[in-house]
């Protein structure tokens, strides 16, 4: 066991409030950061949620295939401390004041005045925190950061940056935003972090040094075992599934629209969430596309193993170069066909997976998919998912933080 001096907290700020749903990055840091030695508790806070919000669109919690119900209902679980584990916290700053008699006393009682930074040093300033080095590991965009820093007075701040947001659709104003919050956090940071090259190179103007440490794979057990998802069984047919992000920002809508009417005996899932209006649930009354809504990672991997072939029909523009498709890590370790458009930043999974440019091209790749199966190469993939793995990457992290973190235990 390590010494209680070389024993760390963490303070991780995540930028949106979808912690436990889909598995995504700062999920799997989480989860192995919190099986390391060294790392003493973790405090996770996603980001700040004005639960006025919640009232003010009733309609988007009922549209069906939506986040909306599972964020609020995840959010409500770190509020009861229903999910927290041995050594992480789980919490979220509620935003809401209010006049009225019965809402200022749960106003007092959750916590709600103030701001983000008021809300982090109440919080942590209840935990026993004396003696162990303290890194706010941030994920930005995150309010108030410079506030939040002069607050906390961590001994290290660990920037990880995840994909570039200015490249989303948004208003000039909200790019704004992000680039100031970007130089604030990176400013600050003693090790910056991107999760693929490009993402590097974007956020070289902020910080003099950015490392690239990459997505990676769980190791998967027993996947063979897992029953067939109730809503595959009706399925006749290959099922070609896709599980993510379904904006049209980022998914080829009409790639997805052509070969699926090429082949109207192949199934087509997709996992996630789907907005009114989105181009994709316009396909979605098509016989063989079904859009199966948000279903929680531990789920939607058990769907990944009864795909026929995984797909990655993603766009080729600004956004999807800088970004490392952790639902191809996720293929992969399942051990299911892949085919993809051409991707950037795809490492070493990118050899496992056939291309398409074309809507031919892809009904092609999928055709020698069914035909010949997963990869068979069981050494190599072996050997790729090692080098890959989360354990890797803690590993990797912790090698920087060590080499800057201070001697002392103040800044």
């Amino acid at each position: 066991m390590p010494a209680e001096a070389d024993e760390l907290d963490i303070v991780f700020l995540w930028k949106q409030n979808d912690t436990g749903i889909y598995g995504r990055r700062q999920d799997m840091f989480v989860k192995y950061l919190a099986r390391h030695p060294r790392v003493h508790r973790i405090f996770h806070f996603d980001a700040p949620v004005d639960v006025r919000q919640w009232f003010r669109y009733p309609r988007s919690l009922g549209v069906r295939g939506t986040e909306a119900m599972p964020v609020i209902r995840q959010t409500i679980a770190r509020k009861l401390r229903l999910a927290d584990t041995d050594n992480v916290r789980f919490d979220t700053f509620l935003k809401l004041d209010s006049r009225r008699a019965g809402f200022r006393a749960l106003c007092r009682h959750l916590g709600t005045g103030g701001s983000f930074a008021d809300y982090l040093e109440r919080a942590l300033a209840r935990q026993d925190r004396s003696g162990r080095r303290t890194v706010l590991w941030v994920c930005p965009t995150v309010p108030e950061f410079p506030a939040i820093c002069e607050r906390l007075q961590p001994d290290l701040v660990v920037a990880d940056v995840i994909d570039d947001q200015r490249l989303w659709p948004l208003t000039d104003a909200e790019r704004d935003a992000v680039d100031r919050n970007y130089a604030d956090v990176l400013d600050r940071a003693d090790v910056v972090l991107a999760n693929c090259e490009s993402v590097r190179d974007a956020m070289q103007s902020y910080a003099d040094e950015v490392h690239v440490v990459a997505n990676a794979a769980e190791n998967v057990e027993g996947a063979e075992a897992w029953e067939r998802p109730r809503p595959l069984r009706r399925l006749g047919g290959p099922i070609i599934g896709y599980v993510g992000n379904l904006e049209a920002v980022r998914l080829d809508v009409d790639l997805v629209a052509s070969i699926a009417a090429e082949r109207p005996d192949w199934q087509f899932v997709f996992i996630g969430s789907a907005q009114r209006g989105e181009p994709l649930r316009a396909i979605g009354d098509r016989p063989n596309v079904h859009l199966l809504g948000v279903r929680r990672y531990h789920e939607a991997r058990r769907f990944i193993r009864h795909f026929d072939v995984a797909i990655i029909p993603h766009l080729d523009n600004d956004l999807t170069r800088h970004m490392n498709p952790l639902k191809l890590y996720v293929y992969f370790s399942i051990g299911v066909p892949i085919v993809a458009t051409p991707i950037a930043n795809t490492g070493a999974v990118g050899e496992f997976v056939r291309i398409g440019r074309t809507a031919d091209e892809f009904v092609d790749r999928i055709e020698a998919c069914l035909a010949n199966g997963p990869p068979t190469h069981a050494s190599k993939i072996t050997a790729v998912l090692a080098q890959n793995s989360w354990e890797a990457r803690v590993a990797q992290v912790f090698a920087l933080v060590d080499e800057a973190l201070p001697k002392s235990v103040s800044r």
